[in-house]
Order: structure tokens, then sequence, then C-alpha cells
């Protein structure tokens, strides 16, 4: 159709302003009427208007179709990009779930290790338990131990203090023995020189003229020997006698402290900055061969807190004092005396909480030195007290 209108309005523009030929039939040409050429160039002019306007619509259409590919192209290409994306992403995806896994993997590997470790633990807190048990079993035994260590300490020191007293009588007595042993000794030369003597001068009496010469030869030498032998001996206890009395005559060594110790009167004394609690600083003195401090005297007070070296101000000291047995009646436990002199500070012994029973040596800084009651199991310095 849209090539006849073509042919038919190509006629017409060859025939322009002819009233008078017109296509009759397919590439023939007739004569028309005016008014039939007019209507026909009004059709025609309607069909090239139509024909413009459908090639308007038809390029219309071709940049639409050629927008629309580009848009296509543009859509494909970022359909493309997309799903190269989408397998990047996926790939990443991929790699993030496998470390995961593998991650996961590991944490299960750790929780079983852990679970492992737990179990240990727990054998190893059971076995600890056990050894606790055990070990608070035999510090049971041991503090028992302690207190007959302790209460034997005193018995030790008293028997101690029996034998120096024992061995001071025993040397007055070797020494009135000594002396009078020398008296006998001297005594007994002397008569055994005379009664020599006697037999000597006999002899020479009794010996008859005809053998003068060799009796008296036999007799004076029988005598020199007798009186060589004598004087021998005699020389002999002599030195003996003398060693003897400067044995007796001799002072002792002087006793002294062990290094580190200071002496006051006749005890040694040792101030241990080492926090313990009463029964551990007791054995501690006991593996010393010494033991808690017993504060008897103000003298002996006075020397702990200004003289002795290692005594910190301001720091509290363990003594030997404790009234655990009967609350209230303090005694010295090596010794199990009472106490004589006192030094308590104000408001003490207060037995605080009922679980103080143990003596305390401390002195404030510029300030005076007191007795304060504590708890045993507490940890403090100690001073330790080694008797002479």
């Amino acid at each position: 159709m849209k090539k006849l209108i073509l042919f038919q309005f190509l006629c017409g523009l060859l025939n322009y302003g002819s009233a008078q030929t017109v296509y009759s039939a397919p590439n023939v040409c007739m004569d028309i009427p005016a008014d039939l050429n007019r209507l026909v160039r009004n059709l025609f002019l309607e069909g090239f208007i139509a024909f413009k306007r459908d090639i308007a619509k038809t390029t219309a259409a071709q940049n639409t179709m050629n927008a629309l590919d580009e848009d296509q192209q543009r859509t494909i290409n970022s359909v493309t990009e997309l799903r190269r994306q989408v397998s990047n992403h996926r790939a990443i995806f991929l790699e993030k779930m496998t470390n995961l896994s593998n991650a996961i993997d590991d944490r299960d590997q750790r929780f079983k290790l852990m679970d492992t470790e737990v179990i240990s633990l727990q054998d190893k807190y059971t076995d600890q338990k056990d050894n606790i048990t055990d070990l608070g079993d035999t510090l049971k035994i041991l503090l028992r131990e302690q207190e007959w260590m302790v209460s034997n300490v005193s018995e030790l020191h008293g028997k101690m203090q029996e034998m120096r007293d024992a061995t001071l009588v025993i040397h007055q007595q070797v020494s009135e023995q000594l002396n009078h042993t020398e008296d006998s000794l001297r005594r007994f030369f002397i008569e055994s020189f005379q009664n020599i003597t006697n037999e000597y001068f006999e002899n020479l009496q009794n010996i008859s003229k005809q053998n003068v010469t060799s009796s008296l030869f036999e007799v004076v030498f029988k005598q020199a020997n007798a009186a060589v032998a004598l004087k021998e001996e005699i020389r002999k206890y002599a030195l003996m006698m003398e060693r003897l009395q400067v044995e007796i005559s001799t002072p002792s060594s002087p006793v002294t402290c062990p290094v580190g110790w200071s002496m006051f009167e006749t005890s040694c004394y040792m101030a241990f900055n080492q926090q313990l609690s009463w029964n551990d600083a007791s054995m501690k003195c006991l593996m010393s061969g010494s033991k808690l401090v017993e504060i008897e005297t103000k003298a002996e007070n006075d020397f702990l807190t200004t003289t002795l070296p290692n005594f910190k101000a301001g720091e509290a000291y363990w003594t030997g004092g404790k009234d655990d047995v009967t609350e209230g009646l303090w005694v010295w436990i090596s010794s199990g005396a009472t106490f004589g002199f006192l030094n308590w500070n104000q408001g003490e012994p207060n037995d605080a909480g009922g679980i103080e029973d143990c003596l305390q040596l401390y002195k404030r800084r510029g300030r005076k030195t007191y007795w304060n009651d504590n708890y045993c199991e507490r940890s403090f310095n100690f001073i330790c007290e080694q008797t002479l």
C-alpha cells in the first residue's frame, strides 16, 4: 500500500500543473478532470504528510530502538559486571566460609584441649585438696610436736641450769681434792725419803768390819739408785701438780654470743625482721637453739627496744608470752613462769574478738614501747633469746 501511494505521489509530481494527466493503471498515465486532479493532489499531499509522519515516527522508533539497544547493551554489560562481581563475591564468600569453617574447627579443637585441661586441672585440684588435707593433718601433728618441744625446752633449760650448778660444785670439789692430794703426796715423799735415809744408816751400822769395803759400796749403790728413782718420781708429781694448779687457777674462756647476736646480762638476743606466725616464729627460735624472748625486767625491755640491732620502730615483734590455756593468765611458755614485769599499752590486753592470746612488743616512732595481745596466726617479726 505504501509503495502504491509513493508511486502515485511520484506520478503526481511529474505531472504537477497538468489537470488532464493521471495514472489509470500501474505505470500508465491518463488525463483526468481538474477537480479530480485537485482531489488526487490533496490525497497525495495527505499521503505525503502521512508518509513524512511515518518517516518521523520510524526515525523516532529507530532512535528509540537504538537507545533501547544501547540500554540493552549497557544492561548486558551491567549484568556481565554484576555476574563478575557476584562471582568475585561468591569466591570471597566461599573463602570466608572456608576460613570460618577452619576457625570453627580450630575453636572446636581448642575447646577439646580446654576440656582436657579442665579435666586435668580438676584432677590436680583434687590432688591438691588431698595434699592440703594431708598437710593439715601433718601441721596438726607438727603443732603438737612443737608444743611438746616447747614444754621440753623449759625442762631442758632447767636441766642445763642444774648441770651448770653441778659443774661448779664438781669444780670446787676437784680443786679441794687436788689440794688434799698435793698435801698427801708431799707427806708421802717426805716420809719415804726419811725411811730410806734411816734404812741406809741402819745398814751401815750392821756391816761387819771385814766386809766394810764391799758392803759399803753395794749399799751406797742401791741407796743412790733408790734416791735417784725417788727424785724422778717427785719431779713427775711436781710437774703434774703444777699443771693441775695452773688449770685450776686459770679462768675459763669468756662466754660470748654467736655472731650477729647481742648480749645483755646472761642472755643473747636477735631480732628477726621476718613475718611469721607465733608458732612458726617459736619453731624458728628453737631451730637456732633459742626461744622466743621472755621479758622479765624493765632493763631488759629497754635494752630490746633501744639497743638491740635490727629492732625497728613502728614494727611489732612476737615474744614468748601467751594466755591460750587460761584467758587472762599470761605466762612465758618456755619457762612456764607468770609475768612479773608488765608493760601493757593502755586498754591492753583486750583479747579483741576472743582470739588474741599471744604477746607482741612494739614501739611507735617517737613514742614509748608497749605490749599488746594479738591473734597468734597473724604474721609479725620476732625476737629470739639464748641463755648463756
